[in-house]
């Protein structure tokens, strides 16, 4: 299960207000969540299990077995849905590493022309691999239901366990783009929790699930911007980050560093505007950092004068590759995203936290005169299908240039009603629901899909 979504919601509480429920959390040794993290309540256990193979022979066939399943099930996705952010991917990095996609790709071809999908490919994986740790939990635990949030290709493999057990399976969609840009999934869940109807849809067409086993329940993690926790002052944030709270904030949130040159380069070029005074009111930077990036590459930043950091609380696993979000995560991203005056960022699934707060949005989508190729570059996203929609809307400022950036800037620092009904069409079609409620929805819903699993 998501960190997020399940700890730091209150699906639990409603879960364990219900006599006849017991939830086992599995997390991965990287991923070991500490006793705090936990309810005190004893219908919830906390369990450790290794996900990988073994490295048995066995399991280095299966390994094998699994890259070129892999691989096949890519490239026959890309070829079945050549509009989908996944193909659209596949096709990027092809390019960009001077590959032949029309030879590539040629092998799936024939494979469309058979008749062959993704789900025949998934089920012929499910007879290889085993995986003791996770069958070992399955034995001894019994339960009615797995329920996961990952779609990444390959990552949740060890759930064929569970299909050999004929323990059903229920897939919580964890961010916007997943059904569109990840997958294709090599273990099909019987159920899963949508965000949207579009998002269900898209469930349908691109992964092959079953429409009436589909839950269009909304979205765990925006509960807190429609149900708000107590948050801090603005003066209080303002003292925190060192900044002036008279003057307006421009906050760039920061994109991944390593996926593109130009991520970095944009600091520069905001805070450059706004130390020449060319906004033509008292401004400041606030840059947000990507959890999973090294301070260290902007740690300088501090140092300057009009700028700051804001470091999202909450800490990284062992294995540097999963941030754990803080109890009072929440409350602190809100608060970040309330008193900035305008948001700027490359594109990420900020654009609907922005929404969800009203903030105008700044999307830069020019490489900010670095040198790159086309899988560095910045715009190949705006290109990619789960991007068109906020563009289509308008619901954001797409800037390509210096010039255009300043004069987004200043449109929306003096006038921040600008595309504000886009802003609310765009979280109208992407979630359906801005109730706070959602946990309660979700947590009935795995319910009750539990019961119906249970056992005579």
């Amino acid at each position: 299960m998501a960190f997020r979504e399940i700890l730091r919601s209150r699906v639990l509480e409603v879960l364990l207000a219900k006599k006849d429920v017991a939830v086992i959390l599995a997390t991965t040794p990287a991923c070991e969540v500490q006793e705090s993290d936990l309810p005190a309540d004893g219908q919830i256990h906390a369990r450790v299990v290794d996900l990988k193979l073994p490295r048995s022979w066995r399991g280095q066939l299966a390994y094998r077995l699994d890259k070129i399943l892999h691989a096949v099930t890519k490239d026959l996705a890309a070829v079945l849905y050549p509009d989908t952010t996944l193909a659209q991917m596949r096709f990027s990095r092809l390019r960009s590493n001077k590959q032949n996609i029309g030879l590539r790709l040629l092998p799936s071809r024939l494979l469309k022309a058979f008749g062959l999908r993704n789900h025949h490919l998934a089920a012929l994986g499910e007879n290889w691999g085993h995986y003791p740790e996770f069958a070992r939990l399955l034995d001894e635990e019994k339960p009615n239901i797995v329920v996961y949030s990952n779609m990444m290709l390959g990552q949740m493999d060890c759930l064929r366990e569970a299909r050999r057990r004929q323990i059903p399976l229920l897939l919580d969609v964890p961010t916007w783009d997943q059904a569109t840009s990840k997958g294709p999934m090599t273990v099909r869940p019987d159920h899963a929790i949508a965000w949207s109807n579009e998002m269900r849809d898209d469930l349908v067409r691109l992964h092959n699930l079953q429409a009436e086993h589909i839950f269009v329940g909304g979205v765990l993690y925006f509960d807190a911007y429609f149900d708000r926790p107590t948050i801090e002052s603005r003066e209080d944030y303002c003292r925190r980050l060192k900044i002036d709270p008279r003057k307006k904030i421009v906050t760039y949130c920061l994109s991944r560093a390593g996926s593109s040159p130009a991520a970095l380069a944009f600091i520069d070029r905001i805070h450059e505007i706004i130390r020449d005074g060319r906004l033509g009111m008292d401004c400041q930077l606030v840059v947000r950092t990507n959890p999973l990036d090294n301070v260290n590459l902007v740690k300088e930043l501090a140092l300057r004068p009009f700028a700051a950091l804001q470091l999202p609380k909450g800490r990284v696993d062992s294995s540097g590759s999963n941030w754990l979000p803080a109890v009072d995560e929440a409350a602190d991203r809100i608060a970040a995203l309330l008193y900035s005056d305008v948001l700027v960022m490359i594109q990420s699934t900020m654009i609907l936290d922005g929404c969800c707060t009203d903030r105008p949005i700044i999307n830069l989508a020019y490489d900010a005169g670095q040198q790159v190729n086309e899988w560095q570059s910045v715009k190949r996203i705006f290109h990619f299908n789960h991007a068109r929609r906020y563009q289509e809307i308008g619901a954001t400022w797409k800037v390509a240039s210096n010039a255009e950036l300043e004069t987004a800037l200043k449109t929306y620092l003096y006038h921040p009603e600008t595309h504000c009904e886009q802003r609310h069409q765009l979280l109208k079609d992407l979630t359906a629901f801005h109730d706070g409620r959602t946990f309660e929805r979700w947590a009935n819903y795995v319910y009750e899909t539990a019961r119906t699993h249970a056992p005579v």
